[in-house]
């Protein structure tokens, strides 16, 4: 029942390596990865709120009704 630490390690040469000295990215091919910014992270993930926006309103026979739960005959 001791605390817990988590090492950033060089899988190649095993030696630690600071978290600062980390980066983010992605591979696009075998072996190779493009590094992305803090931006572009951002960018890709935006913010996650409890609010709903409201678009528009719509009568209910603009919806096709694959996307009701229910055909409209039945309410």
């Amino acid at each position: 029942m001791e605390p817990v630490g988590y090492k950033r390690v060089n899988k190649v040469t095993g030696k630690e390596i600071a978290s600062s000295d980390t980066v983010k990215d992605v591979a696009y091919e075998d072996g190779r990865y493009a590094i992305l910014s803090p931006d572009e992270i951002e960018a890709a993930f935006p913010k996650v709120t409890q609010t709903i926006e409201i678009e528009a309103f719509l009568d209910a026979d603009e919806i096709p009704f694959v996307y009701l739960e229910r055909p409209a005959a039945e309410r």
